[in-house]
């Protein structure tokens, strides 16, 4: 099917998947064309757009900040930097002593069947313990446990509130209003109020991190519901293809680094216009990173239209990966004022683990423990220090599946993701193209006997397809050699 990509394209195929469905349910039978085929499992590696057709569920990152964008967990675009601490960290982060964990459960069958078993038990204990239901409970409470909101520090309302200042006026009311809080809201839970303030806020703080973790466990369960009845197929059937990753997250980390040398060159050069800022980056990227002094490429750095603005980088997969382990020298000369300095060694820093976690991702052979917990390691450094650098911003749906451990989970479970990469169909993918729009009529004239529903845009495409299999195979061979 040749086509515009769309939601409801992908319908046409809803018995494609059902045979899949099928295969592992059942197999083939024995038929004249061979014996039973015992079931099997049935993988579809795809573009994360395709994926998102495909389980009728996921968006751009930052698109809606009230919707679910992971087609995996249920982070909605609001919560993207959101983490958790102490004991509701994942089982990695505990044993890797992290002391914040942004991690998210991936909503595939056999965990919410854990999630079901585990709320079910949990519900009965904290409406035994409290007198009263979870949701009766987060409509009246005023008190938030959030450790990853900035301000938790400083908005009363949290349980993190600081009372540093405890001798003025309002230090003092404040100091009162807290502690009458705190009291209110373990009434709320017919929880006991006796004790100081730092005793009651520990005790609070207790259940409002297990309620923390209920409601994660909640929005798992009603995530995994949302589009089921549409989808074409199961989550952790739809395995990310590791060789668009790579390119998307390479093209945004390119994006800020442009966007941010901008500033960072004006900010030094008052008064500089952007286009000496544009034919410096050019001059080194054309000469030290594409191509040499002798033969240098031609690359242009993307602006918005109709506005003195970096635009967003688009480039091949082959180019981002030029880009990526020859952007040392861009780095460089865009932080290369004295008072850049630590900026520059973090950037270095924050390319030198995502170059040697790719490095590892891209390993066509099987995965060990040990390795899978090195290339986890290495992103979760990652991306911790990436968010320190460029903040929300900076956060792509790939980049949100390698940092949130989605990646790492696929890596688990198949050994190694390499074998699903959509590089070769990528390479068919341009070659039919190229073949089309230079050597074929593109549907076009046949001659004069040739009626209007006999023209073809394919048949000149398969044809040479066709030729190709034939050797690849090596049925030509055998054909002409017997």
């Amino acid at each position: 099917m040749i086509g515009k990509d769309t939601k409801e394209a992908y319908t046409y195929f809803r018995d494609f998947f059902l045979f899949f469905e099928k295969m592992k349910r059942e197999g083939l039978p024995a038929s004249v064309y061979g014996p039973r085929i015992l079931p099997m499992e049935v993988w579809s590696p795809q573009d994360l757009s395709s994926i998102w057709k495909c389980l009728n569920t996921g968006s751009g990152a930052k698109k809606n900040c009230h919707s679910y964008f992971c087609h995996v967990c249920p982070c909605s675009s609001r919560d993207i930097l959101f983490f958790t601490v102490g004991e509701n960290r994942c089982e990695w982060c505990r044993r890797t002593e992290k002391d914040k964990c942004y991690h998210w459960e991936v909503g595939d069958e056999n965990t919410i069947a854990r999630f079901q078993r585990d709320l079910e038990a949990e519900m009965a204990a904290f409406l035994e313990s409290c007198k009263t239901t979870l949701e009766e409970v987060k409509s009246k409470t005023k008190m938030k446990y959030c450790p990853s909101a900035m301000d938790h520090k400083v908005d009363i309302y949290s349980i993190d509130y600081a009372l540093d200042d405890t001798e003025s006026d309002e230090g003092v009311k404040n100091l009162y209003f807290f502690s009458s809080l705190l009291t209110d809201e373990l009434r709320l839970r017919n929880l006991p109020v006796q004790g100081n303030l730092a005793e009651r806020r520990e005790r609070l703080k207790r259940q409002l991190i297990l309620e923390e973790r209920l409601h994660l466990i909640l929005l798992a369960v009603e995530r995994s519901g949302l589009g089921k009845e549409a989808a074409l197929m199961l989550i952790m059937q739809a395995i990310p293809c590791i060789m668009h990753l790579e390119n998307r997250v390479g093209e945004k980390i390119l994006t800020m680094l442009l966007a941010i040398g901008a500033e960072v060159f004006q900010k030094h050069r008052p008064g500089s216009s952007l286009k000496l800022y544009i034919e410096q980056v050019e001059n080194i990227v054309c000469k030290h990173i594409l191509g040499t002094e002798w033969r240098p490429k031609q690359w242009r750095v993307p602006m918005k239209e109709g506005a003195e603005e970096i635009g967003k980088v688009s480039l091949s997969n082959s180019t981002t990966g030029e880009f990526i382990t020859g952007l040392g020298p861009l780095i460089d000369f865009i932080f290369q004022h004295p008072d850049d300095s630590d900026a520059r060694n973090k950037w270095h820093e924050v390319l030198r683990y995502y170059t040697d976690a790719m490095d590892l991702l891209r390993q066509p052979t099987e995965f060990t423990d040990e390795e899978i917990d090195e290339f986890r390691e290495l992103i979760d450094n990652f991306y911790k220090k990436w968010i320190a650098l460029v903040g929300r911003e900076g956060i792509t749906n790939y980049i949100h599946m390698l940092g949130s451990g989605h990646i790492s989970l696929y890596l688990t479970v198949h050994r190694y993701l390499y074998k699903f990469s959509q590089q070769n169909w990528e390479s068919l993918n341009e070659k039919m193209k190229v073949t089309y729009f230079r050597n074929t009529q593109r549907g076009g004239n046949y001659g004069k006997n040739t009626q209007e529903n006999e023209r073809s845009h394919l048949l000149s495409v398969l044809k040479v397809f066709q030729r190709e299999l034939l050797w690849l195979s090596g049925i030509g061979d055998e054909v002409f050699n017997s």
